[in-house]
Formats: structure tokens, sequence, C-alpha cells
């Protein structure tokens, strides 16, 4: 009984020590990353959401702030393209329910998503004024930032994608899942 009462004590005591400024990182973690706890900027804490623009966090510690901030767009970047492909998957599932797995018009669908993957991160940009640097204790350099890209981009990739593919093309008009997409990537209160 003493030792389950000690174990809630320590699991306690833990939690505990873990909050701070920086939400979800314990002390013992920064200072693992050779980090002491700063305040992380309200922008990074909590992603923008608008109608115009996508955002993603991308973070990186290196030795130079050069490596340090193109590893945090690549890293913002590959988060923004991952949205941009699950969005498309998302219609494709829809797609396949409806047709069932044997329908010709998969392939019409597979190559739109081959032509929207090969261009997934054309025209993800850095955002501007969303860039903190950091001086770690072990003297290297963190960066934070967000990376965007244009809703309406994503959207008119998409079609124009299918539009090469007018099987695929009359489908997703004809069932309504050319419009669902754009709602899905208009809808910016819903981003992941």
């Amino acid at each position: 009984m003493r030792f389950v009462a000690v174990s809630l004590l320590l699991v306690f005591a833990v939690g505990m020590v873990g909050c701070g400024s920086r939400p979800g990182i314990s002390d013992e973690s920064l200072k693992a990353r050779g980090r002491t706890k700063v305040e992380l900027p309200d922008w990074y804490v909590n992603i923008p959401q608008d109608s115009m623009y996508h955002y993603a966090r991308g973070t990186s510690i290196e030795g130079t702030m050069g490596d340090a901030e193109n590893n945090a767009e690549m890293d913002g970047s590959s988060a923004v393209a991952s949205w941009v492909m699950q969005e498309v998957n998302t219609t494709g599932t829809i797609m396949r329910k409806q047709l069932g797995d044997d329908n010709p018009l998969h392939a019409s669908w597979d190559r739109v998503v081959s032509m929207v993957a090969a261009e997934k991160e054309s025209g993800i940009e850095p955002s501007p004024g969303h860039l903190a640097v950091y001086e770690t204790d072990d003297g290297k350099t963190e960066v934070l930032l967000l990376m965007r890209v244009s809703r309406e981009d994503v959207f008119k990739r998409l079609k124009d994608a299918a539009t090469q593919e007018s099987e695929a093309y009359e489908y997703l008009i004809q069932q309504g899942l050319l419009k669902d997409f754009e709602e899905r990537i208009r809808d910016y209160k819903n981003d992941r």
C-alpha cells in the first residue's frame, strides 16, 4: 500500500515539474536538447488559421543559423505537403467507397494523385513574420518558423491535374467530389 501511495505521489510530482512556460515540453526534455526554458512565440503554439493559407510548424537545431533555417523550412514544407496529400487521399478514399475497388476509373484517379504528388511542395513558402531564433545552451542555433501554402493554389493544382484525366474529372464533378475537396481545403477551422 505504501508503495502505491509513493508511486502516485511520484507520478504527480513529475507531472507538476513538466508544467511550465513551454506547453508539452518538460524541463528534462529541454535540458536533454541543450535548451533552457523560454517562452515559445504565440504564433508557434497557436498556429494561425485563416481562409487564405494553410500553415505548418517547422523547427530545427543545428550548428549554424543557415543550416537550422534550411532544415526548419524543410520540416515545415514537409508538414504542409503532408496536409495537401492527406486531403487529396481523402477524396480518393471517398471515390473508392462509391465505386468499389475494381472500377477502372481508379487508374485515372491514380494518375491525378501522381500529378499532384509531383508538385505537392509547389507554392509552399515561409510565412512572413513567423520566425524565431534561439541559441541553445551548447551553442547551437534553434529555428522555429511557420511555412504556408495558398489554399487557392492547392485547389487549383488538383483541379488542373484532374482536367488532364477527363474520366476522373467528370466523375469528380458529377459526384460533387471536386466541390467537397474545395470545401475541405478552404475550411481553415478544421486544419490539423
